[in-house]
């Protein structure tokens, strides 16, 4: 038993420094790797926060400094903690330590940013403390058996440069272009069509949040039954993102039927209360449904 214990100890007492000779250049080379890849999303979310800069200030307070404040202070507190691996990783693998004015400067800049980004997020939730809708309705008695509704913008969603999901945004000018719209289609409670627009948007009070809504505008068309909207609304570029969107709420009665190119479905609300018919027309495919 002696012999094989006094074996094994031999056997492990060769491996370790076998192994520590093989895995330490290994680990050398995760960690320069790991290394490469942190600065790399460091330098990229740096220029990302160039670019996109202008376009995350308006989502945050009505004063500019206050939203240039917030939006600094999230980039420091997402690439701060990528800086702290990185020193880590210097100090496990070659016992190098920065200078302690540098380590204390990160703590002092991230607890900082954490700070004005949480005063800049409660300065922008009062922006969005308020609600408020604006209805324009429109009658279209002359329109008896068929509709068309297309969405033909020009621009496409690859044009726009900022998207948050399927919110997305771009300037044009001395306005900002936004992918927000809605379709919906009901039934009418006569024998005409009817159009009601309806705005929406927030603000710090009813005030506000009304001079954002009246500053909205959009593009809309009639040629005879066929319906041209815009997926976009504009809004002036002196006016911050408050969640404006624009709902197309359309009352058609009964047997009147209902075309939808493929934009203006894909922006219908609530698609499983029709039913659909597709077809191509002219080579564009279209979708039919009645009330």
């Amino acid at each position: 038993m002696t012999v094989f214990i006094n074996l094994f100890t031999d056997v492990l007492s060769g491996l370790i420094p076998f192994l520590v000779k093989v895995l330490k250049p290994l680990a050398i080379f995760i960690a320069v790797l790991l290394i490469m890849i942190l600065t790399t999303g460091i330098l990229g979310s740096w220029a990302g926060f160039v670019f996109s800069a202008p376009y995350v200030k308006n989502f945050g307070p009505q004063i500019d400094f206050m939203s240039w404040v917030g939006v600094i202070s999230l980039f420091i507190i997402l690439t701060v903690p990528l800086v702290w691996i990185i020193q880590l990783l210097f100090r496990v693998l070659w016992k190098s330590r920065w200078p302690s004015w540098i380590s204390g400067s990160l703590i002092w800049g991230w607890s900082l940013a954490w700070v004005f980004f949480i005063y800049s997020a409660v300065s922008t939730a009062r922006d969005y403390s308020y609600t408020f809708s604006l209805a324009l309705k429109s009658d279209y008695p002359e329109i008896k058996d068929k509709m068309t509704i297309t969405m033909p913008d020009k621009i496409s969603d690859q044009q726009l440069f900022f998207h948050l999901g399927d919110w997305s945004c771009a300037r044009e000018k001395d306005k900002w272009i936004i992918n927000n719209t809605e379709i919906q289609l009901e039934k009418s409670h006569d024998d005409q069509i009817h159009l009601q627009k309806i705005i929406y948007t927030m603000g710090s009070n009813e005030s506000r949040a009304k001079e954002y809504a009246e500053s909205v505008s959009h593009f809309l068309a009639l040629d005879e039954d066929h319906f041209m909207l815009s997926k976009y609304i504009n809004i002036p570029i002196s006016h911050r993102f408050r969640n404006q969107k624009l709902v197309y709420k359309f009352y058609i009665p009964e047997k009147v039927t209902v075309d939808l190119d493929k934009t203006s479905y894909q922006k219908l609300k609530e698609k499983s209360h029709h039913v659909f018919e597709s077809q191509e027309v002219n080579n564009k495919l279209f979708y039919r449904t009645s009330m």
